[in-house]
């Protein structure tokens, strides 16, 4: 038996490619990944294999936890585990806005269809709705015994916030 593998040696390494914390969001048409690295966020062109570009605040150590595309699609929130949230621009690749309102890890992020309000649930067990234009909190929704686990806006005479946390709630 031939033991050429044991001659094998890495010559590089790619590097994170992905934090297991976090889930990947696709850009509106599909060809890039926004995906969490650590405290970073990286965009990757998913046909060619590459880095496009890589996101981070020099002023936040935190991880990343979940992140939410804009419907203008050039907007993305991102949550990090000291429950600020910080928008990105993807042209620019720059924070446009930082928004401190949870006093724990961000779980879940979703954006209206006008994108102009972003939900915001936390392991804190605590909603807020935020006005992206005004850079302000709107409302703070208690309840849930659990983190958030899901946001969605129902569009049923106005638009109206669902949720779903890991205690069970809707």
């Amino acid at each position: 038996m031939v033991k050429s593998y044991l001659r094998y040696e890495a010559q590089s390494t790619f590097g994170v490619i992905a934090s297991p914390g976090g889930k990947a969001v696709f850009d509106h048409s599909g060809r890039l990944s926004i995906t969490p690295a650590l405290e970073s966020v990286i965009v990757w062109d998913i046909k060619k294999g590459t880095q496009v570009a890589r996101w981070s605040d020099s002023d936040n150590t935190a991880e990343v936890t979940c992140i939410a595309r804009s419907p203008n699609g050039k907007d993305y929130a991102v949550g990090y585990v000291d429950g600020s949230i910080r928008l990105f621009d993807l042209t620019g690749n720059t924070v446009n806005v930082v928004l401190n309102g949870h006093r724990g890890s961000v779980s879940a992020l979703r954006f209206d269809s006008t994108g102009t309000v972003l939900a915001s649930g936390a392991r804190d067990t605590d909603i807020v709705l935020w006005d992206v234009v005004g850079e302000v909190g709107l409302y703070r929704l208690r309840g849930h015994k659990d983190e958030i686990t899901g946001l969605a806006f129902v569009a049923a005479r106005g638009e109206t916030a669902l949720n779903a946390s890991a205690s069970g709630h809707v």
